[in-house]
């Protein structure tokens, strides 16, 4: 979500402190595009690179204890914002 306007930012941001970051990442709007379009297809090649590991990995968690073999979380960012993550299982099931 790029927000275009400082008017669209949440009522607790839109203060004078926040306004001098808003404009330097609104002049760097290209930059970060690039970068964003960078980072996910790093992350796509390194997916497809390292699916082999993940298979592996994946046998082994299955093969030396009973559950799934991914844990799902979900977590909180500073801004109060919630969003699920999912991770190789490395402890016993039910431990959280």
């Amino acid at each position: 979500m790029l927000v275009k306007n400082f008017h669209d930012l949440p009522k607790e941001l839109q203060c004078e402190a926040v306004r001098p970051y808003f404009e330097l990442l609104n002049q760097k709007r290209g930059s970060l595009l690039c970068k964003s379009i960078f980072d996910r297809l790093m992350a796509a090649g390194m997916l497809i690179i390292l699916s082999p590991v993940f298979l592996v990995l994946a046998i082994m968690i299955k093969r030396d204890s009973e559950g799934e073999v991914f844990f799902r979380q979900t977590r909180v960012t500073q801004y109060g914002r919630t969003f699920g993550i999912y991770k190789f299982r490395t402890m016993v099931k039910n431990a959280e």
